[in-house]
């Protein structure tokens, strides 16, 4: 059957296999690089935890042979877990005091991002941007990201100076991680490296009906890790990156207009260790920490944070740039990996930028998950200038 008579054919499967009061939804997602998708919502009355399911990922089952009756099972047992979960605050994200402590930026490409930037407070950085996400602590969502829209701060009350004055301090605090890349990979393969501890169920948390009625929101308002969208719905819409790892936002879906608001977690950020994986198929390195680059021996470093995810950010820390240059005591040249990391080649005058913008364009479209890329060209940190050129 084609996605669409798989749609109508899981969702009648679920409705008549589930308790009474179930209610199946469907919402239209944007991932990070503005990658669309869409996503099936559970949910009954009350209930302030709503699973989401990618739904193309399980046509993608269906079409491998799983009938349509063992997915709705699984979609309706990932239902149940979310629903026997305790210790969901009442007042959860609506005071932004409660969560500023654990609010942090992350680095977005601007080209593949022009819709969702329309949606969330940005700050330039080179011809990147700089947007905030929320990182959940607590044992009911775990590692769970919440990208910050600007919903969000009418809502709080606050400017997105102070967001991201506050976002800056704590990804300050996060220890960065700047190391010999071949160390790395030695410490992965004896699976020493966790690819970060993000992952999980994607949930949904109702906030108040009406909250932003009085703004107006964009047709194609929200999304959860810098990719995903709010469900348009009544009191407790459905909203997402990532995540895989990432990984809820306010958001009208596309085409669906303005609802009743709802912050949606980001997919849980298990793509994380994709950012690893590409440092793999970018380098071979030995023992010394070389890389085999179009023929060339150097050396390799990667940079990120302690938690391994949506580290990129790293490099943009005031300070960091400064620190690695009077680190490696020489210029150097970024080459962004993925949203989660950067790599770091010193800059030894045996490279020149075309062909590394090449390398990383081709491990970019072959080896990076395509919500994970951030840039297709390196960039370049003088020493003497103290700055990129």
């Amino acid at each position: 059957m084609n996605y669409q008579q798989f749609r109508s054919a899981l969702a009648d499967e679920i409705t008549h296999t589930a308790e009474e009061g179930i209610e199946v939804s469907f919402s239209r997602e944007r991932k990070n690089n503005d990658i669309a998708t869409e996503n099936l919502i559970l949910g009954s009355g009350m209930y302030r935890l709503l699973p989401s399911v990618d739904m193309h990922d399980l046509y993608h089952e269906h079409r491998k042979g799983v009938p349509v009756r063992h997915l709705a099972r699984l979609v309706l047992h990932e239902y149940e877990m979310a629903r026997k979960k305790k210790g969901v605050p009442e007042d959860f994200f609506r005071s932004y005091d409660d969560i500023s402590s654990d609010i942090y930026c992350k680095l977005i490409s601007r080209e593949r991002n022009h819709e969702l930037l329309k949606e969330v407070p940005h700050r330039q950085w080179s011809d990147l941007e700089v947007i905030c996400y929320y990182r959940a602590n607590s044992d009911w969502l775990k590692g769970g990201v919440i990208t910050i829209r600007s919903e969000h701060l009418a809502y709080w009350g606050i400017s997105s100076r102070k967001l991201f004055s506050d976002a800056w301090k704590n990804t300050a605090g996060m220890h960065p991680v700047f190391r010999k890349l071949s160390s790395v990979l030695m410490e992965m393969e004896n699976e020493v490296w966790s690819p970060g501890d993000a992952g999980g169920s994607v949930v949904t948390a109702a906030v108040p009906a009406g909250a932003f009625e009085e703004e107006e929101m964009s047709a194609d308002d929200g999304a959860c890790r810098a990719d995903e969208s709010m469900t348009a719905c009544d009191s407790a819409c459905g909203a997402d990156e990532d995540m895989g790892a990432c990984d809820s936002a306010c958001k009208a879906d596309e085409g669906m207009g303005a609802c009743d608001s709802a912050f949606r977690v980001d997919e849980g950020m298990g793509s994380c260790d994709s950012a690893c994986r590409a440092d793999e198929d970018m380098s071979t390195c030995d023992g010394e920490n070389t890389a085999g680059i179009s023929g060339f021996m150097c050396p390799l470093y990667i940079l990120t944070n302690e938690r391994k995810c949506l580290g990129a950010i790293t490099i943009a820390i005031p300070g960091e740039a400064e620190a690695i240059a009077k680190s490696l005591g020489s210029d150097y040249f970024v080459l962004p990996s993925s949203i989660h990391e950067c790599l770091i080649l010193p800059d030894t005058g045996s490279y020149n930028r075309q062909m590394l913008d090449h390398m990383v364009t081709a491990v970019n479209s072959s080896q990076v998950e395509p919500e994970d890329v951030l840039s297709d060209h390196v960039y370049h940190y003088s020493r003497s200038a103290g700055a990129f050129d």
